[in-house]
């Protein structure tokens, strides 16, 4: 399960609830710049689909970011 914490550099940092919530709000602040950047240059034709996929890609990484570092938080990844 370490192998997984290496995925996401920002999980080590969360220390107490102050780096906890620091890196949960970093995940967010991400994942919807992720979701403004699709509003803005979604709907190229040629473009779209390719930069749809990449902001899913972009989604689905803060959300496993977000779960991880609340696992590694409460030590339920030893």
């Amino acid at each position: 399960m370490k192998k997984l914490l290496s995925f996401f550099p920002l999980t080590k940092s969360a220390t107490d609830i102050y780096h906890l919530l620091a890196v949960i709000l970093v995940y967010c602040a991400v994942f919807f710049a992720a979701g403004l950047l699709k509003a803005v240059i979604g709907w190229l034709p040629l473009l779209g689909w390719l930069i749809n996929l990449v902001m899913w890609l972009i989604r689905v990484y803060c959300f496993c970011g977000i779960v991880v570092v609340l696992l590694d938080y409460f030590k339920v990844i030893k």
